[in-house]
């Protein structure tokens, strides 16, 4: 695990561990978002030191292959984050939120009975 790797994994770690809904069995699912957001970022520093874009032999642009590698990092945090519960709609699920007034009271909806 690269530097940042570690940082998200010290922060993300604790987050899920105060939520109390980290087991041991999801650090490699963890680690996994990890090192995909230390993939994400590397590919973001190449980017912005080499542009989006490579020249060709004929003289035209193709996208920088660093272009897809960000893009599926990017894919990999979103599904993974998903399924720890670090995405906003997941951790409303697993946390109960949503659906609730001011009053606490859920007034629900005109398919409810569906």
């Amino acid at each position: 695990m690269g530097d940042a790797a570690r940082r998200i994994w010290k922060q993300q770690s604790k987050v899920l561990i105060d939520r109390g809904t980290f087991e041991v069995e999801d650090a490699p699912l963890l680690q996994a978002y990890c090192n995909a957001w230390q993939l994400m970022l590397d590919a973001e520093i190449r980017i912005a030191n080499e542009g989006l874009t490579l020249p060709t032999a004929d003289g035209s642009e193709k996208m920088h292959p660093v272009v897809n590698v960000r893009d599926k990092s990017v894919q990999q945090l979103s599904r993974l984050g998903s399924l720890l519960g670090l995405d906003p709609l997941t951790r409303m699920r697993m946390l109960g939120g949503g659906g609730a007034n001011d009053d606490g009271k859920n007034e629900g909806n005109e398919f409810d009975e569906f």
